[in-house]
């Protein structure tokens, strides 16, 4: 179960350089041509689409690592005399 969390973890890990890094090749093209140098409102809707998409990224990432643990693990480690359940 560990290795299969930090596979999780370094897919979400891959997924967010690689929004991170489309942002801001996106931004510095945007940026060099002088003649369409994007609006603050594009900016805006740029920024409010990285954090969407890291947001996103995220969720899913702790969706699938509570998914990931072993209920019957956790209740018998609460259990007073740590007996696994039947």
């Amino acid at each position: 179960m560990f290795t299969e969390d930090k596979m999780i973890e370094e897919r979400a890990i891959e997924k967010l350089a690689t929004i991170v890094k489309k942002y801001g090749a996106d931004f510095r093209d945007k940026t060099t041509k002088i003649n369409e140098f994007p609006q603050i409102d594009e900016i805006e809707q740029s920024w409010e689409g990285l954090q969407k998409q890291s947001s996103e990224v995220i969720r899913d990432m702790i969706n699938e690592l509570i998914n990931n643990v072993n209920e019957r693990d956790l209740i018998a480690k609460k259990k007073p005399n740590g007996e696994p359940l039947e």
